[in-house]
């Protein structure tokens, strides 16, 4: 419980925009998680964590925390919180330059349909017509691969 309530808190300090006080929140609530067994909580809250730092400009450590959790997610299988890690991750990615990796991993969770709904007046990625988006396979390597191509530039 101590766990939940450090990553609701770490919540609501992102959403007013407090992300530095955010991350000791989301470090606070991993911690808990981790010691106490909750799997789920830690990935739910290392995913606000890594947004956090990616905010914060820290895209080193950010990238580094997106290729755990893209991994954690991987393993556990569960998709629906990969696609809102995956839409974080390009948010990153646009920012750092890499707009090709960033429009085909949102593309790829506009048209999923275990994929939460696009946050309210946020357009769905476009892809040329030629293009489709890619399946779960290749999302994860092109996760992957723009990880490793950006971390060596920032």
């Amino acid at each position: 419980m101590q766990s939940w309530g450090a990553y609701v808190t770490g919540e609501i300090e992102t959403s007013v925009g407090r992300r530095d006080l955010a991350e000791q929140h989301y470090v606070r609530a991993v911690d808990l998680a981790r010691r106490s067994g909750a799997t789920f909580l830690v990935g739910v809250a290392s995913v606000g964590l890594v947004a956090a730092r990616a905010a914060a400009g820290r895209a080193a450590e950010a990238l580094v925390g997106y290729r755990e959790v893209v991994d954690y997610f991987a393993r556990t299988g569960n998709w629906t919180h990969q696609w809102t890690t995956l839409r974080n991750l390009a948010d990153l990615l646009r920012r750092l330059g890499d707009e090709q990796s960033a429009d085909l991993l949102d593309a790829a969770s506009d048209r999923f349909p275990d994929a939460p709904a696009r946050d309210p007046g946020r357009d769905a990625a476009p892809l040329p017509d030629a293009v489709s988006a890619p399946g779960r396979d290749a999302v994860l390597q092109i996760a992957r691969r723009a990880i490793e191509r950006n971390l060596t530039r920032a």
